[in-house]
């Protein structure tokens, strides 16, 4: 403590609200006034203000439910001024040893950093087969500079030839972690967003370019021979490609610059389309299919190849939908209810299809609550909304589930 007036309070607990009133501070200062928490790991503590008048930190003012770092030699004063406020300073006893933790965070951080932008990775992304990892936007910038100089585009650190690349999401759960306790490397709102709007990536796994034919790679030989017919194969050409079999239609063709899908149905590619309203990917799940896609194009020569490759009620609205039977998971998976429900619904003279599309009506209109999907989707759901059949199945059960609710007790 910096007054005399109050002792020293040495913390020894990895997580600890202080009770300053039970410790003789008076009653001008909340009971629970904040909470004291560190990371071993990181080597790095943080304060989380609990009082709603507010805390002084080196002279920040830190509202109710905000945190900050600590760092040695911080100035705490347990209210929103100086005079008449308990004022104590935080050190690490064991100054060393954190001395050598900070030491390994630093070292820790510089494997984070984009070697674009030299910033921590904002939505990282990482290449294949290289592995390499960069910001979502600097990758997607790069991939821009390469189509409008007529290259291939390859790895931007190591040279070489890219495959496809993804949204790496345990990385990114370590960064956003290691930004919660050490905020002084989170980069500002406005520069977030303009990175966000820049990023191309969307999907965890997007095929680069449509020069399959031309990928050379640093395998060994067997491997190389193994990559070539995976690219002659199926799920290797994008019907849109001008290589695909010479001359397509009059439809929309893929350039050098394309960014494609895979469809996690038929495992083919389909260019990445956002001029258009066509979905391309399961609201509920975020699995990339491509039946609505193919669907949507005049292209005969696409759509043929799209028939042959992919199942075309994959991916379609409830309303589209069909139904004789009553899902597995309804009511839980409880098989007696479901039993009760489909005599519900024959006692109604109707078919399981039937109910559902009247019920539609009262999802549309928003008189019964959003399906949770595995996604937990922002977007409403609505019996015109694309779903895979998974994620179809489990919205059709809860309709079900209300419709047994409104069903008179006999």
């Amino acid at each position: 403590s910096s007054n005399l007036m109050h002792s020293d309070m040495e913390i020894q607990e990895d997580e600890v609200i202080l009770d300053l009133t039970n410790m003789g501070l008076g009653s001008h200062v909340a009971r629970h006034c904040c909470k004291i928490f560190r990371n071993v790991d990181l080597g790095v503590v943080k304060l989380q203000n609990l009082s709603s008048c507010g805390m002084l930190i080196n002279g920040q003012l830190l509202g109710k439910d905000e945190e900050i770092g600590l760092q040695n030699g911080n100035e705490i004063i347990f209210g929103p001024e100086r005079q008449g406020h308990p004022i104590y300073l935080f050190s690490f006893i064991h100054g060393d040893q954190h001395g050598k933790l900070s030491e390994k965070v630093s070292s820790f951080v510089d494997n984070i950093r984009c070697s674009i932008c030299l910033n921590i990775w904002h939505d990282v992304v990482s290449l294949t087969p290289c592995l390499h990892n960069f910001c979502n936007a600097c990758f997607s910038d790069w991939y821009k500079r390469s189509g409008q100089k007529g290259i291939e585009c390859i790895c931007p650190q190591c040279r070489s030839d890219i495959y496809s690349v993804g949204r790496n999401h345990s990385l990114r759960n370590i960064v956003e972690e290691i930004l919660k306790y050490n905020s002084s490397l989170q980069r500002s709102a406005e520069d977030c967003s303009h990175l966000d709007k820049r990023a191309m990536v969307k999907s965890d796994i997007m095929i680069i370019g449509s020069k399959r034919g031309s990928r050379r790679s640093a395998f060994t030989e067997s491997s190389e021979s193994d990559d070539e017919s995976f690219n002659n194969g199926r799920g290797a050409q994008c019907p849109q490609c001008m290589t695909t079999q010479g001359s397509v239609g009059r439809g929309f063709h893929c350039v050098q610059e394309t960014v494609h899908l895979t469809c996690q149905s038929c495992w083919r590619l389909m260019p990445l389309r956002t001029d258009i309203s066509v979905p391309q990917m399961c609201v509920g799940c975020r699995k990339i299919l491509c039946g609505a896609y193919w669907n949507s194009q005049n292209d005969i020569h696409s759509r043929s190849l799209f028939d042959i490759h992919c199942n075309n009620d994959v991916f379609l609205p409830i309303s589209r939908r069909t139904f004789s039977e009553v899902p597995e998971h309804t009511h839980g998976g409880n098989t007696v209810e479901q039993d009760i429900t489909r005599r519900c619904i024959l006692e109604q003279g109707k078919t399981t299809s039937e109910v559902v599309q009247e019920w539609n009506v009262k999802l549309d209109a928003g008189e019964i609550d959003q399906p949770r999907l595995p996604a937990n989707p922002t977007e409403r759901i609505t019996s015109a909304t694309h779903l895979c059949n998974a994620c179809a199945k489990i919205v059709v059960a809860h309709i079900l589930h209300w419709f047994r609710v409104s069903v008179p007790k006999s």
